[in-house]
């Protein structure tokens, strides 16, 4: 968000994994790539799920260097934050990957909001969707999203309010929001071995989105 952080999208560019390592070698900064996990080889999810996934890549002395912040639990083993050091070969499977070039932004501080809309419809979907498989997979991915986004919401307002960090009653909404991600991906993992679905998920999802 180009007024939070100061940097905006000035291009976008959808590159071979050839011509992307060209573009690497080229220039020297950091290069903001989106490309396929199935296609990353330091995610669990090389070889077994797709889905957009961002990262930082720079060319080096002893290969390509991997910055990644994600961090996840996953059915294939966990994403961790770290740095990984490449080799053309073990990039090249990347297939198609999109570059963004940022460009400064002047920074506008932006007063913390909260958008007013009704959650029942989205958690009704959740509730009501047939394959409970596929739902909890997905639910799983959204509540950590959920809970990551209100961490950084908790952070700017405390930096608002010249805290240094979230009031009590904030880290015990996170609090609840880490525990709602680790729930539902108990659930997702119950479910894939074919045991019942655990109730309550879905419930404690409605609450923490109504608080």
């Amino acid at each position: 968000d180009a007024p939070l952080v100061g940097l905006r999208p000035a291009g976008r560019r959808r590159l071979a994994a050839a011509a992307l390592l060209a573009e690497a070698a080229r220039r020297p900064e950091p290069h903001y790539v989106v490309a396929d996990s199935y296609h990353l080889p330091w995610l669990p999810y090389h070889g077994n799920a797709h889905m957009d996934h961002s990262f930082l890549l720079t060319a080096g002395p002893d290969g390509w260097h991997v910055t990644d912040a994600y961090r996840v639990e996953t059915r294939w083993g966990a994403a961790e934050p770290g740095e990984h050091v490449l080799s053309e070969r073990e990039l090249s499977g990347i297939g198609t990957a999109e570059v963004v070039t940022l460009a400064p932004a002047p920074p506008e501080p932006a007063a913390p909001s909260v958008a007013d809309y009704d959650p029942e419809p989205y958690v009704t979907a959740y509730a009501t969707w047939p394959d409970r498989l596929r739902a909890l997979e997905q639910l799983s991915a959204e509540t950590w999203l959920l809970a990551r986004a209100r961490t950084l919401h908790a952070a700017h307002r405390a930096r608002c309010a010249g805290r240094t960090g979230p009031t009590e009653a904030e880290r015990a909404h996170l609090a609840a929001w880490d525990k709602l991600v680790e729930q539902t991906y108990l659930a997702h993992r119950r479910v894939a071995r074919g045991r019942p679905e655990p109730a309550g998920a879905v419930d404690r999802l409605a609450e923490l989105l109504a608080a």
